[in-house]
């Protein structure tokens, strides 16, 4: 009879911590869900930022290399002659009694200067 009893108060114990044992249970689990909720979350934050990131230095890049032909323009139109030169030569300017003739045909001009290097080439070849 006592070990009946025994039975009967470890039967009754082990009823005991099984709600204790899936509480348990349950909180880790969703504490496991947690975890990796925000490791997921931080993994695609982390690669959106590294995206950014490139595309940021590409746009460095093409900026840094319009910086350099602006430059190069400045410093080019602080000469007073390639200002001339540049006018003359893209709003058509001119001179004082000067005529100046449009062409729009840029094959002829190409090809004229073409066999004109020909020429030139042939000739100081002899």
């Amino acid at each position: 009879m006592a070990s009946a009893k025994k039975s009967a108060a470890s039967k009754q114990k082990k009823k005991q911590y099984r709600p204790m044992k899936k509480f348990i249970s349950v909180f880790m689990f969703m504490i496991a869900c947690f975890l990796t909720y925000m490791s997921a979350k931080e993994l695609v934050t982390t690669i959106q930022l590294k995206q950014e990131i490139e595309e940021t230095r590409q746009e460095i890049e093409a900026l840094q290399e319009q910086q350099a032909i602006l430059e190069d323009q400045k410093e080019k139109f602080s000469d007073e002659e390639y200002v001339k030169r540049y006018a003359r030569g893209k709003y058509l300017l001119s001179k004082e009694g000067e005529t100046l003739y449009k062409l729009n045909d840029k094959e002829d001009s190409e090809t004229s200067t073409d066999s004109g290097e020909e020429t030139q080439s042939e000739e100081s070849e002899e």
